[in-house]
């Protein structure tokens, strides 16, 4: 019996039509969308049943019908696409409703003022007609029409049901508190609302998980409804956004694991993030929701300008990427964008065309699995709080330092920090995992003494899982020591004082710690980038020491930018290994993958990488000589005949992200605007990349790229198959096979 659609590898169009008058919606036909669908090679069609001003495409009992949609617009492409064989998805139940809004003002979100809560930015707000999309509350009645727009859509026999991402959301400023939030936490756990912000009341905390307990319950809802509703199993898909509103959606992944069927990545945030964001995006949700099937998508113009094209290096980077991350493509075009600049249609419709011949050896496949980088929401949420973004920036630093080194490396998630999972990898990093439960650091040890690698950072275990202070880390065992307090400084350095696999090719015995900030107001550095854990009873061994900074600032750039001189070196130590049972350990006492993330620098991507392959003890899966330009992914097939390897050429033009840098109150003209993106334009094409697969067994292979029915020579020494790619353009597939 073959796969359930959703469950195999798709090509997706979304179509989307946000036209409040009809502008262009009169000029175009629904056959004509599926069509479009058609000539793209896509095989799965996204479409709204309800727009964002609650004008629906079809005829509802409940909304208005869209005035410029002409007669049954979502009949006349389920009815067509189902002789084209295409599958339609519609998106329902978007939280943005104006409509809704002007017939019942009581039922949209509003703030602790009263001012309405709407998705979209004003900069002055001068009237509520300047809203556009405000947002419904999933307390008030809507959560009763919701169904209906459920049971209306179901009617029209469509493929899968998919919710945008429910904007409601936990943090003060963007938090609900209209009468029906007020009355209904009040009957939930006999509280009051909280008015004000404060971590350490109990009213507020269980309002923070409340407001993630209403998102969840209204999902459940609907799939219940669905399930009712249709005799076979229509999927329900939910819009992560992963990057979006602070990774707040990523909880509610994680907690619906059971009843999502597959997760949407909308990442449209790819013009401003850097070359492998996509990969990034799409593995996260992939460890969020448990491996369900992910869609990614890859806007078809650029930054957020829908009636203007991006490049075509941009559309085939950004389908590629999702891609070779295991997930399925998604081009979201707009309706001005298919009007007005259908330059990149045929540009998708080859992208697509060339997946669509190999994506079959994606069915069935797992990562050839070595690091995996643990992603804790709670300590997103308990120790980041409102201010998320340091903890997140460190753990992507540490994501892309393997990702650009050609490391496999995946995310681990909460949930999944047992034994058994964490037993798949060679090393785990726990990235200033500060929250963690009592029984997962009991795994984590478990995982360690049994031979497994392990790298920690700054807090790590030093909070349980809701947030509260322990006063020592849970893994002091592990780490070697135990915790001692924070050397709070806005510049520091740590001083290498041994020779050692972790600091080989580092070239300086002094690494600079910390970092000027860039908002330049209120502060010259970066809030506690430059702190350090002080540690006790050391029983693992120094490798490196704390080095304190002469002063606040130096003096050899202007404003104060520039770091001071380093001082004394402290008794205490800044990285610390220990082998605890079969296992290796490395702790870094500062954030090492934000300094990362930050600066970009050599010395911090040596140390991570150094590290790793210290602790893990073992190679890596697959070994590489591409440039940091060059993504290598590989995967195993499940039946464990089948090896495919993934080369996706990234080495681009220079591409220009600038981004404000901040201001003093001395503020001068600047030379240029400082906000500049540009998207990638050109490939450069790479020679004579080296390929090695460690542990093979000394079976008869086949290598070859199916794209060019092309056989590779290779070679077998010491379970150590090798090949050499001669030039990569854009992108290469190549399979592994045991000849039969």
């Amino acid at each position: 019996m073959s796969k359930q659609w959703f469950l195999r590898k798709l090509r997706i169009l979304q179509f989307n039509i946000e036209d409040p008058y009809g502008y262009m919606l009169e000029s175009i036909k629904p056959k004509e969308i599926v069509d479009l669908a058609k000539k793209l090679h896509a095989n799965t069609l996204v479409i709204f049943a309800r727009d964002g001003w609650g004008r629906t495409f079809y005829k509802s009992k409940v909304y208005p019908a869209h005035p410029k949609a002409r007669n049954d617009f979502l009949k006349e492409i389920v009815e067509y696409a189902k002789n084209q064989d295409v599958k339609v998805v519609v998106m329902i139940a978007h939280t943005s409703n104006k409509w809704l809004y002007r017939e019942h003002p009581d039922w949209v979100q509003r703030t602790i003022n009263g001012e309405v809560i709407a998705l979209d930015s004003i900069p002055v707000k001068t009237s509520v007609e300047d809203f556009e999309w405000p947002l419904a509350c999933l307390n008030s009645p809507f959560k009763d029409i919701i169904l209906k727009e459920v049971e209306e859509t179901l009617a029209y026999n469509v493929d899968a049901l998919m919710l945008d991402s429910f904007r409601y959301q936990p943090d003060l400023g963007r938090a609900c508190y209209c009468k029906y939030c007020k009355e209904q936490f009040k009957k939930d756990t006999g509280y009051e609302l909280p008015t004000k912000q404060d971590w350490n009341s109990i009213e507020w905390r269980k309002a923070w998980e409340w407001r993630y307990s209403i998102v969840a319950k209204r999902i459940k809802e609907i799939k219940k409804k669905m399930k009712e509703l249709s005799r076979t199993n229509i999927p329900l898909i939910y819009n992560n956004h992963p990057a979006g509103w602070g990774g707040r959606t990523a909880r509610i992944v994680e907690e619906l694991r059971d009843t999502l069927d597959v997760v949407f990545a909308e990442c449209s945030e790819v013009d401003h993030e850097p070359m492998g964001f996509l990969i990034e995006m799409v593995k996260l949700t992939q460890a969020l929701s448990g491996g369900k099937p992910t869609w990614a998508s890859r806007n078809y113009f650029h930054m957020y300008r829908p009636p203007t094209a991006t490049t075509p290096t941009a559309i085939k980077q950004g389908i590629l990427e999702i891609f070779i991350a295991g997930g399925s493509p998604l081009v979201l075009i707009f309706l001005s964008s298919y009007i007005q600049d259908k330059r990149l249609l045929d540009v998708i419709a080859q992208e697509f065309s060339r997946i669509e011949r190999i994506e079959d050896y994606m069915d069935d496949v797992e990562p050839l699995r070595y690091v995996g980088v643990v992603f804790s929401s709670s300590t997103r949420d308990w120790y980041g709080k409102d201010k998320p973004e340091p903890y997140t920036s460190e753990v992507r630093g540490f994501f892309f330092a393997n990702l650009y080194s050609n490391i496999p490396v995946e995310f681990i998630v909460s949930p999944d920090i047992r034994y058994e999972e964490l037993r798949k990898y060679k090393c785990i990093i726990l990235a200033n995992t500060a929250c963690i439960s009592d029984e997962q650091a009991k795994e984590i040890e478990r995982y360690v003494v049994n031979g497994g690698g392990l790298i920690a950072s700054y807090q790590t275990s030093l909070y349980t899982e809701k947030g509260n202070e322990r006063y020592d880390f849970a893994l002091s065992n592990l780490i070697g020591a135990h915790y001692y307090g924070l050397l709070k400084v806005p510049w520091s350095y740590i001083q290498l004082e041994k020779d050692h696999a972790i600091t080989e090719g580092i070239g300086t015995k002094l690494i600079l710690w910390g970092d000027m900030s860039y908002e330049f107001k209120n502060t010259r550095t970066e809030g506690d980038l430059a702190y350090h854990v002080l540690t006790r009873n050391v029983k693992g061994e120094t490798i490196a020491r704390i080095a304190q900074a002469l002063g606040e600032y130096g003096y050899e750039y202007t404003l104060g930018k520039s770091a001071p001189p380093p001082g004394n070196t402290l008794d205490s130590p800044s990285i610390i290994t220990n082998i605890i049972g079969k296992g290796r350990v490395v702790y870094f006492t500062g954030q090492l993958g934000r300094m990362y993330w930050r600066t970009g620098l050599p010395e911090y991507q040596t140390l991570i990488i150094n590290s790793i392959k210290w602790a893990s003890n073992a190679k890596p899966p697959i070994i590489t000589n591409a440039p940091e330009t060059v993504r290598v992914i590989a995967y195993r097939s499940k039946d464990n005949t089948r090896i495919i390897i993934h080369l996706l050429n990234q080495t681009t033009n220079q591409r220009i992200l600038l981004r404000p840098t901040g201001s003093s109150k001395y503020k001068l003209p600047g030379f240029s605007e400082n906000v500049a993106m540009h998207p990638p334009r050109t490939i450069i094409p790479v020679h004579n990349i080296e390929v090695a697969i460690n542990n093979v067994n000394m079976d008869n292979y086949v290598v070859y790229e199916p794209l060019t029915n092309t056989k590779i020579e290779y070679k077998i020494k010491e379970r150590t198959l090798t090949f050499t790619i001669k030039e990569l353009q854009d992108y290469k597939l190549i399979v592994i096979e045991k000849k039969k």
